[in-house]
């Protein structure tokens, strides 16, 4: 039986982080981004190399009034033009932490004329664990997939669970093994260099 924790968003704070570049959006301090996480799919785990091979769908959320415009739909980029538009505003700056290459299956970016941006992207990755297998094979594993924000610290931003958006599919699983939660769990790293 696998128990999957599906998403460990840690916040890291990188030392000499500065709001000057690019600025932070005006509002509240620290900038609320929710997160939210779908499993997919769990496609394979490797005792052995303490890794396992997941699909899933990651969204962001946060607020941006600098970005609001007069109309009555969001505009939408998708793939390369979601790129190039985040190298124009303020984004969380995400990073992977547990995987080295993870591959960007698809993306969007909405900007809602209120200034509310979602950004969405599908990964499929090999991510690094920490495997307890001392009652293998009746063990229950929790795998994480470690996101940080690679600019900002916990006083310029800070990553919040976006219940709404948090889940698996139950049905597309590796063989022999059991999905049983997905949860979103916050944790504050401090690095220091």
């Amino acid at each position: 039986m696998l128990r999957l924790l599906a998403l460990a968003a840690l916040l890291l704070l990188p030392s000499g982080a500065t709001a000057e570049e690019p600025m932070l959006p005006p509002g509240e301090r620290p900038v609320p981004v929710a997160a939210g996480f779908f499993l997919v799919n769990l496609s394979d785990v490797a005792e052995r190399e303490e890794t396992f091979t997941a699909d899933l769908y990651l969204s962001f959320r946060w607020y941006d009034a600098r970005l609001a415009f007069a109309g009555t739909g969001p505009i939408r980029f998708l793939e390369d033009a979601a790129v190039e538009k985040l190298g124009t505003m303020w984004w969380p700056q995400l990073e992977f932490v547990n995987t080295a290459a993870p591959t960007v299956t698809n993306r969007s970016l909405e900007v809602a004329p209120d200034g509310t941006v979602r950004y969405v992207l599908g990964v499929t990755a090999d991510f690094r664990a920490n495997l307890d297998l001392r009652r293998f094979p009746l063990d229950r594993q929790m795998l994480e997939v470690q996101i940080e924000s690679f600019t900002w610290t916990a006083d310029q931003m800070v990553f919040v669970p976006d219940t709404g958006r948090i889940g698996f599919n139950a049905e597309n699983t590796f063989e022999g093994l059991a999905v049983t939660a997905v949860r979103a769990d916050i944790r504050q790293s401090d690095i220091t260099g």
